[in-house]
């Protein structure tokens, strides 16, 4: 999760707590301001799972669990990700 630079938001009505992988931050204060924050924050929906690319565009979203190896399938062919690792793969 360190490696794909992830933060997880779990959201209890207005509130929530995020996990920052990459910082190792634990809390409650805003890590990530994103356009589509307020529209997420607002949705009456019991369960779901919102992926948010680095550049704020949402990547996925669905209402059922996410598997640790689909979520990781979904990141490594977005274009930073496989940047990343060709430049990684040079070195």
């Amino acid at each position: 999760m360190k490696d794909r630079k992830l933060i997880v938001y779990r959201v209890v009505g207005k509130q929530y707590t995020f996990t920052d992988y990459l910082r190792k931050l634990h809390g409650n204060e805003p890590q990530l301001i994103s356009k589509n924050m307020k529209r997420i924050l607002n949705e009456a929906v019991p369960f779901k799972v919102v992926l948010i690319g680095l550049d704020g565009g949402i990547k996925l979203e669905q209402t059922e669990i996410l598997k640790q190896a689909k979520l990781y399938s979904i990141i490594d062919v977005m274009p930073m990700r496989m940047r990343e690792l060709r430049n990684r793969n040079r070195q």
